[in-house]
This record gives structure tokens, sequence and C-alpha cells, in this order.
């Protein structure tokens, strides 16, 4: 009889501990389960966080190399001194993005098929040209005679002036615009990129004597 409720004893033990043991194992699945959906979902975020921070420095270099070849072109294309002095800042300056961002080839054939897409699309109106393309291959090759740049903007500045003193009928206005011209060209040697340059200084100089020539003959 002893033996008997002893034998019960030993079954409803071990029953009871295989009850526990299972619990437990239950317990610790659900614990591996969220612990395993948490670590799904913090992977996902980290997927969605990557992709989205790679979209953004992709288009960022996109438009860093975009912007430099914009810039060059004002620069270039530029028509008065003012208008110089502003493009030259602005292409320097991104000239130093292109260095803070690195841009490599790769980068540069990505944005020269970003540009093209957009253009078949018609989304962007203009088109890269094959003599742009070649100059954002060859970026830090790239040097700028300054004062060509110059020259040109001088003579530009005088074929502008000269057209308009020329349509002029009364001599008193015509005066005036002389007078006008001549401060203008003062205030503009004095812009420092300019003044740290003799040949171009001697040109708006000798503009500004024959502005002040035409007065003299007006008086």
């Amino acid at each position: 009889m002893n033996l008997n409720i002893a034998l019960l004893y030993i079954i409803a033990l071990a029953i009871f501990t295989m009850i526990i043991i299972l619990l437990l194992t239950k317990r610790n699945n659900k614990k591996e389960r969220l612990k395993l959906s948490v670590d799904i979902y913090k992977s996902s975020n980290r997927h969605r966080y990557n992709a989205r921070d790679y979209r953004l420095k992709r288009h960022n270099r996109i438009r860093t190399v975009l912007s430099f070849i914009t810039t060059y072109n004002h620069l270039m294309e530029s028509s008065n001194f003012y208008e110089l002095k502003n493009n030259k800042s602005n292409y320097e300056q991104a000239k130093v993005w292109m260095r803070k961002e690195h841009i490599e080839i790769l980068d540069i054939e990505t944005a020269i098929r970003y540009c093209q897409i957009e253009h078949f699309y018609g989304i962007c109106k203009r088109r890269l040209l094959d003599s742009e393309i070649k100059l954002l291959y060859k970026w830090r090759e790239i040097t700028i005679d300054e004062d060509k740049l110059y020259t040109k903007v001088v003579q530009s500045y005088e074929v502008y002036w000269n057209k308009v003193l020329n349509e002029y009928k009364r001599p008193s206005a015509k005066k005036n615009r002389l007078n006008y011209l001549i401060n203008d060209l003062e205030e503009i040697m004095q812009i420092p990129d300019i003044h740290n340059r003799p040949n171009i200084l001697k040109k708006i100089k000798r503009l500004q004597n024959e502005y002040a020539a035409e007065v003299d003959r007006m008086t």
C-alpha cells in the first residue's frame, strides 16, 4: 500500500515537473519569437534608413555634378563685371563641393544618365552637350583664363554702352549717361579681383578716359 502511494507521488511529481518545463519552454519560445520580431523590425528599419540615406546621398552627388557644370557655363557666359564676380564665386564654391563630395567617374556617369533620362521624359528641357560631358570627366583639370574673361566683359561693356550712347538724341542726356559710366568704371576698378589685374585695369582706364574726353568735347 505504501509502495503504491509512493509510486503515485513520484508519477504526480514527474507530471508536475513536465508541466513546469513545458510552461517555461513556452514562455522562453514566446520571448524568442518576440525578440526575433523586434530584430526583424529593427533590421527592416535599418534597411529602409540605409536605402533612404543612399538615395539622398546619390541625389546630392548628382546635384553637385550638375551644379558644377551649370556654374561653369554661367561663368563663361558672364556679360558684365558684377555678373562675372558673382559667377566666379559660385563656380569656385561648386568646385569646392566637387572636392568635398569626392566626385569620381562613377558619380559623373550617374549624373549624366540621370540628366539624359530626365530630358528624355521632358522633365528637364536642357540636354547635356557632348562638350559639357567631356569637361565633367576632366573637371579637376579645368583651368580658367580669367584675364580672357575680363577682357571679353570689357569688350561687351564697351559695345553695349556705345550702342546706347549713339541712340541718345539730347546732348544733355548723353552727357549725364557718360558721367554715370565714368563713375561706374571707377567703382568697377575697385573690385579686388580687378584691382589686382594691371592689364584689365589698363583696358578699363582707357575706356573711362574715352568717355571723359567725350564729355569734355560736349562742354
